[in-house]
Formats: structure tokens, C-alpha cells, sequence
């Protein structure tokens, strides 16, 4: 069987085009990862972490490998992700390891297996994160699985190179590359500047606007949070954002959070991801608003996943 190799530069034959039917023009941005603001700062590299480990219970089969125009959704999200000018991309892998590795094949990507798939989206985000430290650190190698038992890996990532990691799901292969340019550009904008951000967690730079629809927002679901969760509201240096794709006002992702966080990411529990990560933090978050509620479609369900595949037929 032919595995995915390892590298750390995004792959030329997915750079420069959209990783499904979509264009570059549906949400305003390039598709090449030099398109990137040139006048912004680079704050570090930024991984990409795939979330592709799930048993697909509701769908009634493993939807990471489901097919859209000839190719499995694992496939299109890690084509994704490397032309959106991640590196390096990790893909954490859990039922049918190892077709899943198969479909990756050729690129360069580095599959990561959680043995505890099965206990919820939690244990895939840690094995994600620990895996981008490991790429980070001398003694690192790609393809460390979780393990219980492993010290010091919130103290790692503090001390990280890495400037972030964008979180993307394998089900979801609408998400055009233009919207993790936005993430991208609005993260590195924002890390790069001394100035305060803006008030309000809704506030996104103006690199992101070419995709914000102009209909109004609707209501942040994380607004009627206690405000005693707001834990980065004192005074000093504004730390990076955290930023995350809305679609059509209704927060999904992609979501790029800041190495400074990822200790808090490596104790979560259950199946509810990150979820209450951002509820601390909620003051740090930026979206990037795009107009079209298609992008964010996953395969959850059959009736789901034939909606998309209508969806990428009509855009061909």
C-alpha cells in the first residue's frame, strides 16, 4: 500500500485551485497561498489539523471516504488545506485507517492514527495537536499516536515554533481554499500587529471583508455565555485571535486557534471538540463572515451528503 509522504510544503498540483467545484471568485479571495497579504507579518508557520477519524454512525459508512468528483473527502480536505498555504497538514485518522491513508496517497501530508477514535471528536483534536507539537520539537516524529500516559505536552506547546492551528473537518468538502485564506490572512494580520483589536468578538480585518455577506450576522450562540468565562479581557498585550469561518452568521469551521492555547485544546473530553475552549475565550474570537451557507454542508446523513453532491453538480 502506498502511504502519504511526509513533507512540509504545500503540494503543487493542489496549489492554485479550489479542491472541489467551487471558484476562488465565491468568496472573493486567490486561490494561491502567495495571494496573502504582503504588507502582513508572518507570524510562524500554521499547521492544519484534518479530523478524520470518526465512525460516521449516522451515515451508515465511513464518510471520509465518500466520493465528490473523483475524489474521497479526506482527499479534497487535505488538498484543501495545502493550497490554503497550511504546513504542515495532519491528518488524524481513527476507522478504516488504512484506506483513509490510502486516499491520502501522494501528498504530503502526515496521518496521525487515534486508537481512540471511537471515544469522540476530543480525543482526535488531542491527537492532532499532539502531533503538530511533535513536528515541532527536536525528538518529534510524525505518527505518534495519544497516549495517556505522555508528560509535559501542555508545557510543549507553550514553548511551540508554531503559530497556530487551523482545525478542519473531513466531511465538509465545500469549504473552498479562498475561506482558509481568509482565516489565514485575518490570524497573521491580527499576530502581527502591536495594536489592541478591535472591540467585540465579531470584529474581522478588512483583508476578510471581500467575503462577508452583507446581510447582518445572525446572533452568536456563544454571546449568552456567563461573562465570568471571559478570561483574557485584562489588561497587557493582545494575545493572537482565535478566528473562525460564519457562515451566513452561524459560526462553523474551519477554526485557527493560537499555539498559546493549545494545552487548554489538549484537555478536552467527550465529543463536543473545542467547544468549551472558545467559551472561555470568547472576547479573542475574529471571524471571517462569507455569505454562502453551502460551504459549510457536511455528510453527516445521507439526506446531507446527497445535497451535496447536488450542490457541487449544479457549480460544475
Amino acid at each position: 500500500m502506498t502511504r502519504a509522504r511526509r513533507a512540509s510544503s504545500p503540494s503543487r498540483a493542489a496549489e492554485g485551485r479550489s479542491a472541489r467545484g467551487f471558484h476562488c471568485a465565491d468568496a472573493g479571495y486567490p486561490e494561491s497561498a502567495a495571494a496573502l497579504s504582503a504588507g502582513a507579518t508572518p507570524v510562524g508557520p500554521v499547521a492544519g489539523v484534518i479530523l478524520a477519524a470518526g465512525l460516521s454512525s449516522r451515515m451508515g459508512q465511513p464518510k471520509q471516504l465518500l466520493a465528490l468528483g473523483g475524489r474521497p473527502l479526506v482527499r479534497i480536505a487535505a488538498e484543501t488545506a495545502l493550497a490554503g498555504g497550511l504546513s504542515p497538514v495532519v491528518v488524524v485518522t481513527g476507522h478504516r485507517r488504512s484506506e483513509v491513508e490510502e486516499a491520502l496517497a501522494g501528498l504530503p501530508v502526515h496521518p496521525v492514527h487515534n486508537p481512540n477514535h471511537a471515544s469522540g471528536m476530543a480525543s482526535s483534536l488531542r491527537t492532532g495537536i499532539l502531533a503538530v507539537q511533535a513536528l515541532f520539537t527536536p525528538s518529534g516524529v510524525a505518527g505518534a499516536t495519544e497516549s495517556p500516559g505522555a508528560t509535559g505536552c501542555a508545557e510543549a506547546a507553550r514553548e511551540s515554533r508554531v503559530a497556530g492551528a487551523m482545525i478542519l473537518l473531513a466531511d465538509q468538502p465545500l469549504i473552498p481554499v479562498s475561506v482558509v485564506h481568509a482565516l489565514l490572512e485575518a490570524f497573521t494580520a491580527a499576530s502581527s500587529s502591536t495594536a489592541s483589536p478591535p472591540a467585540g468578538p465579531s470584529a474581522s480585518p478588512d483583508a476578510a471583508r471581500a467575503a462577508a455577506s452583507d446581510a447582518g450576522p445572525a446572533a452568536d450562540p456563544d454571546a449568552a455565555l456567563d461573562a465570568d468565562l471571559d478570561t483574557d479581557a485584562a489588561a497587557g498585550p493582545a494575545p493572537s485571535p482565535i478566528v473562525r469561518a460564519r457562515f451566513a452568521g452561524v459560526p462553523g469551521h474551519p477554526v485557527l486557534f493560537p499555539s498559546d492555547l493549545f494545552h487548554e485544546l489538549l484537555e478536552v473530553t467527550g465529543d463536543q471538540g473545542a467547544r468549551e475552549v472558545l467559551a472561555r475565550h470568547r472576547v479573542r474570537i475574529r471571524y471571517v463572515d462569507v455569505a454562502d451557507a453551502r460551504f459549510a454542508l457536511d455528510a453527516d446523513t445521507p439526506e446531507a451528503w446527497l445535497l451535496i453532491q447536488r450542490t457541487y453538480e449544479a457549480s460544475e
